[in-house]
């Protein structure tokens, strides 16, 4: 499927995003991890040809600029009720992985009428692993360093190939090489500052707010050997929501969307 790369200015700030199947009336929008990009997303979204497809550079990540007045969780999802305001879109299905599915829950918690449905693909939540903690550590020496610095320590060889070696599971080391790259290169288009502003903002509010009166159909997915998002943690904000099922995919680590787009696909097909 062949995707269009389109710039678009929210609240004074350069946006790009990937687009696909304009005529269609079905939108769906999908929000990479952190620090990534679009890249992480497109193999996954490719499969959906009767829906309108938007794949952006979420702010500070790949080609787009950053917030202009800092980056939280909050200001993320109050930026993709603008982006979808600037289209002139009413309502989609929001897909996130990752740091974009915290995005797209905060943004249905506070849009839930704009929200057809929601697919969190492993939403992390809480910092309850080891690489959790070893990126909490990490962002704690960074926060404390010059502005000049961060850049170079957020682009640490070391602590990138820890992490991603327990980030890949399910893929073949060539693979895991290509993948790896498409990461570098993610890393060094993200600021240090940006980076460490979004990590502390998850740090101080790892939790989002959501009662029973919260009746979007969601949709849950993890990968059984999943060490950032795991499934003990994303199973506690299954049981929170209402109208939510939960599938945990076999032999998967974090990075499903890069590693398994098509199985991805399959079980969204099927719950749909």
């Amino acid at each position: 499927m062949k995707f269009k790369r389109n710039n678009i200015i929210v609240n004074g700030a350069t946006v790009s995003y990937w687009e696909s199947n304009h005529r269609r009336k079905s939108v769906m929008v999908f929000l990479h991890g952190f620090p990534g990009s679009h890249k992480g997303m497109m193999a996954m979204a490719g499969q959906f040809s009767k829906h309108r497809l938007l794949v952006p550079d979420l702010p500070a990540c790949g080609a787009s600029e950053p917030l202009r007045k800092g980056h939280s969780l909050k200001r993320y999802a109050a930026w993709l009720d603008d982006f979808l305001n600037v289209l002139s879109i009413d309502r989609a299905t929001i897909v996130g992985h990752s740091f974009g599915a915290r995005v797209a829950l905060r943004f249905s918690v506070d849009h839930p009428k704009k929200v057809e449905r929601l697919v969190l693909i492993a939403p992390v939540m809480t910092v309850d692993s080891f690489i959790g903690r070893l990126a909490t550590t990490y962002y704690k020496f960074s926060d404390l360093l010059p502005d000049h610095l961060q850049d170079a320590w957020s682009n640490n060889t070391l602590y990138r190939n820890i992490g991603n070696a327990i980030i890949y599971k399910s893929s073949s080391p060539k693979r895991q090489q290509y993948f790896l790259a498409i990461d570098a290169k993610d890393a060094k288009d993200i600021n240090g500052h940006d980076e460490v502003q979004i990590f502390n903002d998850f740090y101080k509010h790892p939790s989002i707010r959501v009662d029973r009166k919260f009746r979007v159909r969601t949709l849950l997915i993890v990968g059984e050997k999943d060490e950032i998002a795991t499934p003990d943690s994303v199973e506690i904000l299954f049981k929170r929501l209402a109208n939510a099922k939960m599938k945990v995919m076999k032999k998967s680590g974090h990075h499903i969307t890069l590693e398994r787009p098509g199985a991805l696909g399959t079980v969204m097909r099927e719950w749909w």
